[in-house]
């Protein structure tokens, strides 16, 4: 087994609910830590306008910058 569906089915039995069932954006409209939001311009796995979204919906202080590169 790999270490990251180790460290995932550990993760949902102690939070009592899946991992996957979360939408951060259902929740990022009540945020207001100061947070950078940083996207990687040519990633595949977690795309751009994933974050702009994020971004767009944050409701504190915030950054947002679109890097070079892809998700690594």
């Amino acid at each position: 087994m790999l270490a990251s569906s180790c460290f995932v089915k550990t993760i949902k039995k102690k939070a009592g609910f899946n991992l996957e069932d979360l939408n951060p954006l259902e929740h990022v409209n009540r945020s207001f830590i100061p947070v950078q939001f940083i996207a990687a311009s040519g990633d595949t796995f977690i795309l751009p306008h994933h974050t702009q979204k994020l971004y767009d919906n944050y409701a504190g202080e915030k950054v947002l910058k679109i890097v070079d590169g892809d998700h690594n």
